[in-house]
């Protein structure tokens, strides 16, 4: 249903400890569905940020900033989001994992335009999800 009705799937993507979730997983898994909608969560690999490049960055996905950036190097972060696409990032703050606040204000010191902040604070999702 999820990939024949477009509806976009989130999925937890990294874990340091296991396979189960790794970016070369969801590499895998995108092979064979190519037309799946996927927000791949943690910058799409959490603590797993140089497999996310080499499998996923630069993929037809979507990824979010959720549980990433009190890790992420802030200058790595948004050679990221500019690598695989601003149009293709979100905000996440992976509550209750984190305070929204304090995972907006670590998104709100990136380097980043005006226009980028607003594409993945709210565009993005508000055209994924048809309310824009």
């Amino acid at each position: 249903k999820g990939i024949a009705g477009k509806l976009p799937l989130l999925i937890h993507v990294g874990d340091p400890y296991r396979d189960s979730s790794s970016p070369l997983r969801l590499a895998r898994v995108l092979d064979k569905f190519p037309d799946l909608v996927v927000i791949a969560a943690h910058f799409g690999g959490y603590r797993m940020w140089e497999d996310s490049r080499k499998y996923l960055l630069g993929r037809n996905i979507f990824m979010d900033t959720s549980s990433s950036l009190a890790f992420l190097d802030p200058t790595t972060a948004v050679e990221m989001i500019r690598s695989h696409g601003v149009d293709k990032f979100m905000f996440g703050s992976d509550y209750p994992m984190w305070s929204q606040r304090d995972e907006l204000a670590r998104f709100l010191r990136l380097d980043l335009t005006e226009a980028e902040r607003e594409a993945i604070l709210y565009n993005n999702a508000a055209k994924l999800f048809g309310v824009a």
